[in-house]
């Protein structure tokens, strides 16, 4: 099941966004798949829920939460260093902040616009089918121990080291497994949310495989096929914190 998550600083918008969610759930039959587990107006409690709870979710947020603690900005990004899988929607009157989430690296599904009330029960039920779609996917990519791209190239999870974007040619990666590199499209932002949990992206440019990392060291994640992969300030502890559990694992 996927948790759900709310967070407005107006009382009557939480209650708004969750009545549509509530009737979406049971008009789409979704009972056994998605529910609410906190609506609040209070930044600290979605987190402290989220803490105690912590699995891929569904998070819809205000940008200006009006309380003086933090705003949606600040939240999503702390959001995404514990479910970095997770799927965050910003609900907001300020569209044009829409490209500061991105430079926050929240990495948001998507937006949603309070000033259309009439469009928003639409606009939220598409997010929740499509996070549902991409959570199936996640799941059955575990189940199976492959990933499929362009429909047809099948790759084994243990046998990928890591994937790369390609800095000279936008909407193209490298795919660097223990046999060969593959050239092909995609987007990292897309392919992480298809990936298990021992993946981890470490870097803008990079997703990396823990299985085949030797180590951390200096700001590079040494994987075993003798690569020194980059890892960026922001992610840093995300990663680290991702190979220690890992470790401890195996």
């Amino acid at each position: 099941m996927l948790p759900i998550y709310v967070c407005d600083d107006d009382k009557r918008q939480v209650e708004f966004i969750a009545k549509i969610i509530n009737d979406i759930i049971i008009e789409e039959n979704r009972q056994s798949e998605l529910y609410i587990i906190c609506a609040s107006q209070d930044p600290e409690e979605i987190l402290h829920c989220l803490y105690k709870n912590q699995k891929q979710s569904i998070y819809f947020l205000d940008i200006d939460l009006g309380n003086g603690k933090m705003n949606g900005l600040e939240l999503g990004k702390k959001i995404r260093s514990m479910d970095p899988r997770g799927y965050i929607i910003i609900v907001t009157i300020h569209s044009e902040m829409t490209l500061i989430t991105y430079k926050c690296k929240i990495e948001a599904m998507d937006f949603i616009d309070k000033e259309q009330p009439l469009m928003m029960p639409i606009a939220i039920k598409e997010c929740l089918l499509h996070a549902l779609e991409l959570s199936y996917i996640d799941r059955t990519v575990k189940e199976s121990g492959t990933i499929c791209f362009q429909g047809k190239q099948i790759y084994e999870l243990n046998e990928i080291i890591l994937i790369e974007a390609r800095q000279n040619r936008p909407g193209r990666i490298n795919i660097v497994t223990m046999s060969n590199t593959a050239d092909l499209a995609g987007a990292l932002s897309d392919i992480i949310l298809r990936l298990g949990d021992k993946f981890c992206q470490c870097h803008k440019s990079y997703i990396i495989n823990l299985m085949h990392v030797k180590g951390i060291d200096k700001g590079y994640a040494l994987m075993d096929n003798g690569i020194k992969v980059p890892i960026s300030f922001r992610r840093k502890k995300l990663t680290e914190r991702m190979f220690r559990e890992y470790l401890a694992n195996i």
